[in-house]
């Protein structure tokens, strides 16, 4: 009888054991969802070491849920779709079964009953046929009726109670998520130094952390320049001593300096 719950040595999808003793179809451990990795403590607090921090810890996260999350959804779909198919063929069996004996009895009864009712004298062995038919006609349908009422068991169990097999990849799931958006702040929680530096720097240069797009858009060239540049002195009137070079910033020129 194929019910898709026989023996282990049936083609149930990986129904052997492993050579370590343990079975494809054991209970999942969960916990293994945690990968082993660094703790990324020593990641050096810049942008770029963060970011490459970022994407390791984001391969090592994906690399252990491909492992297990996909595995056990083709293993539950493969299950499921091994044992509802060998419960409807051996339920199509049993029914085709019932129709041959069902038939058989009625076509008897018929036979029967229009010889009785035209008196004439019907032979013991038809009625021994009949009995004998009737009782394999019950046979077939409790056994009809018997399995037709576990294939609906699990027909019925495994698609309104899925919730209960997705359970175990659900916890998975969340379980590797919640770590891994955790790791993740923590190596992120490296830029804060480097936000307070930035600060720092920007308070020593003057640098306003809104930026100065305003600024350019409204002055001068001059007005908002911030490196070093040579400024020309030009002699009033001819004859005059020679011109004289400097160097200096837009903070020691008058904005109207290099007017022309």
């Amino acid at each position: 009888m194929i019910d898709g719950s026989s023996s282990p040595s049936s083609s149930s999808p990986s129904a052997s054991a492993h050579h370590d003793g343990t079975h494809p179809l054991d209970p999942v451990n969960v916990t293994k969802i945690i990968p082993e990795h660094d703790d990324f403590d020593h990641v050096d607090p810049n942008l770029g070491a963060v970011v490459r921090a970022s994407r390791d810890l984001t391969t090592i996260y994906a690399t252990k849920h491909d492992e297990l999350v996909p595995t056990y959804i083709e293993k539950w779909a493969d299950l499921i779709s091994f044992k509802v198919k060998g419960r409807m063929t051996e339920y199509a069996k049993l029914a085709d079964n019932w129709r041959h004996y069902e038939k058989k009895v009625r076509e008897l009864r018929v036979d029967i009953d229009k010889a009785e009712d035209k008196n004439k004298k019907v032979k013991g062995k038809e009625y021994d046929k009949l009995e004998r038919n009737e009782v394999k006609l019950e046979g077939a349908t409790v056994a009809h009726d018997a399995y037709g009422e576990t294939l609906i068991l699990l027909l019925e169990e495994v698609t309104d109670r899925a919730w209960r097999d997705a359970y175990p990849m659900l916890v998975m799931r969340i379980k590797s998520h919640a770590r891994y958006y955790s790791d993740h702040a923590k190596i992120f929680e490296k830029l804060a130094s480097a936000a307070d530096e930035l600060s720092l720097i920007g308070t020593e240069n003057g640098v306003s952390v809104g930026g100065r797009l305003r600024v350019i858009n409204d002055k001068k060239p001059e007005e908002f320049y911030t490196g070093e540049r040579e400024m020309v002195s030009m002699p009033k009137k001819k004859g005059s001593a020679k011109t004289k070079t400097t160097t200096t910033t837009t903070e020691d020129v008058p904005a109207t300096a290099v007017e022309t």
